[in-house]
């Protein structure tokens, strides 16, 4: 006769569950490109002029955008705006104009539109914590090279506070150069079309890694050949 086996008088643990480090780091990029979403397909509802050929070449898409489609739209692992985070030369600039200050001022550039202020504080704030815990992390997620999350791990917070109020003016949108990826994000975030939103991911990656890939050799002083692009093209 087999033998019964003897349930444990504990019960068993399974192995608790594993948390990537920076997955809160990726879930406030993903907000903070939803509130940008929003504010410009606010901007584009407006009717208000504007320079940004992502706007206009695409107002329609912005207009009919709704809050779910912007939610998908936002998942992208990237931050959708750029503050010079592959300028070194400008972020030394910076925090040397800075330590020259007894004080900082807290009052903001003149003629700047308060959304600028705000995405960059934002930016900042989301920035500056992640490239003191992962700077690998944080170059994916802001685009950024690694002198510039240095300087910017190294900024004290009345540093942080000063670039946010006196600097936002260099705060951009990320490709707002390529309206054709906005749009290509904008009609599949529109049409919940998974397998295009993840080749976009992919496409933003592969952007990304060249701008950093050049900006790494121009600071070594081997310039990228001609040509060199990302891995594939949006038609």
């Amino acid at each position: 006769m087999q033998s019964k086996l003897r349930r444990p008088n504990e019960p068993c643990r399974a192995l608790p569950p594993h948390h990537w480090p920076r997955l809160r780091a990726l879930r406030d990029v993903c907000q903070l490109n939803e509130h940008l979403l929003g504010v410009l397909s606010t901007a584009a509802a407006s009717g208000a002029p504007s320079t940004l050929g992502l706007l206009t070449q695409n107002s329609e898409l912005w207009c009919s955008l709704d809050s779910s489609s912007r939610s998908r739209a936002a998942q992208i692992p990237i931050l959708l705006l750029d503050l010079k985070f592959q300028d070194e030369t400008w972020w030394n600039g910076i925090v040397r104009a800075a330590s020259c200050r007894s004080t900082y001022e807290v009052s903001a550039e003149q003629g700047v539109d308060p959304w600028l202020t705000e995405f960059t504080r934002q930016a900042l704030m989301l920035a500056w914590p992640s490239v003191r815990e992962d700077r690998a992390s944080a170059a994916l997620l802001f685009g950024m090279s690694e002198p510039v999350a240095a300087i910017i791990g190294a900024l004290a917070p009345q540093q942080v506070d000063h670039v946010s109020v006196h600097h936002s003016r260099a705060i951009r949108v990320r490709w707002a150069e390529f309206p054709v990826f906005w749009r290509k994000l904008l009609m599949a975030a529109q049409a919940d079309d998974i397998q295009t939103l993840r080749d976009l991911h992919l496409y933003g990656l592969q952007l990304l890694g060249g701008e950093m890939l050049r900006a790494r050799e121009m600071r070594c002083g081997s310039p990228s050949r001609p040509g060199r692009r990302a891995g594939f093209i949006l038609n």
